[in-house]
């Protein structure tokens, strides 16, 4: 059986380990975004090492690249962690369909940066699944998922690992329904939430104080995909021009009379804050180069003291 694939990253690298050890999968051609080469992960010197046909691109619905992959006569295509909207021409190629992975469970979370929403949203569950790519995005019939616990202090990545992690443990058993032609085709409901590439959380990241301290920690944990890279959006507080990165915030003791933003107390390593319904703490804070800025070195940073407001 051969094997288009289209991805990038460890999760990538992962499933075509999985399919080089089995001698009855042909892997047509591989083909990666440049744009978001890891240097930790060279998918292009894995590739050469394998001898596989690969192609590192910017563009995936391209002319070119349409008639690359029906040089290549697929049976499946492969989406594995790719950002590529994949446009009905190319969907078209392979005999047997694509088939994507996707950082959610059916009919419930599609788009992108699913991850995020999910903490945003006070999700208690969450997981991963494999199904076949219609041109409606995240739409088609599920082959397999596996649904798990959100744990306490879940942030987007740690969720994001999580769901990769789920995803390669599938891969194999996916696999196994292609090759023996028992293929579940589990339909998704229509009324699932729809995220897209230019959808923002309400004020584009910046913390509202006016807001619940509950509401706040979900927005920081949502929006902090350390130690990876953030291609979506940070939490951020600011005062005057002077702008930070919030990455952690600790739930306080609710104190009588605080109001929202106005801070409380400078500690050594994080600064007091009043929010709608208690009082929040601010302890991981850094800059737009990555530099920490925590408690006492935040508030120089901003030139403020107990009583000013964010």
């Amino acid at each position: 059986m051969k094997f288009g694939v289209i991805g990038n990253d460890q999760m990538l690298l992962s499933c075509l380990r999985i399919l080089l050890d089995r001698p009855d999968a042909e892997i047509s051609f591989v083909i990666y975004d440049t744009r978001r080469i890891n240097p930790m992960n060279p998918i292009g010197d894995f590739c050469e090492k394998h001898k596989l046909n690969h192609k590192g691109i910017e563009r995936l619905n391209e002319p070119e690249m349409l008639h690359f992959i029906q040089q290549q006569q697929p049976d499946y295509i492969l989406s594995i962690n790719n950002f590529w909207v994949i446009r009905p021409d190319v969907l078209a190629v392979p005999a047997r369909g694509t088939i994507n992975f996707h950082n959610s469970v059916p009919s419930r979370y599609h788009g992108l940066n699913v991850p995020s929403w999910v903490i945003m949203n006070g999700e208690k569950t969450h997981g991963a699944m494999w199904h076949f790519v219609e041109p409606a995005i995240d739409t088609g019939e599920v082959l397999l998922f596996r649904e798990f616990e959100l744990a306490k202090g879940e942030t987007a990545a740690s969720l994001m690992v999580k769901c990769i992690r789920a995803g390669i443990e599938l891969f194999p058993e996916l696999l196994d329904q292609l090759y023996t032609g028992n293929i579940q085709r589990i339909p998704q409901q229509p009324n699932a939430s729809y995220f897209g590439k230019k959808q923002y959380p309400a004020n584009n990241g910046y913390i509202d104080f006016s807001a619940n301290s509950e509401v706040i920690e979900r927005l920081v944990r949502g929006l902090n995909y350390l130690p990876y890279a953030n291609h979506f959006l940070y939490a951020k507080i600011r005062h005057g021009e002077k702008e930070l990165i919030v990455n952690e915030v600790g739930l306080e003791t609710p104190v009588t009379g605080a109001m929202p933003g106005v801070v409380l107390a400078v500690e050594e390593d994080r600064i007091l804050v009043g929010t709608g319904n208690g009082v929040i703490a601010i302890e991981d804070a850094m800059d737009e180069e990555g530099n920490e800025c925590n408690g006492e070195a935040m508030a120089g940073y901003f030139g403020i003291c107990p009583g000013d407001k964010l």
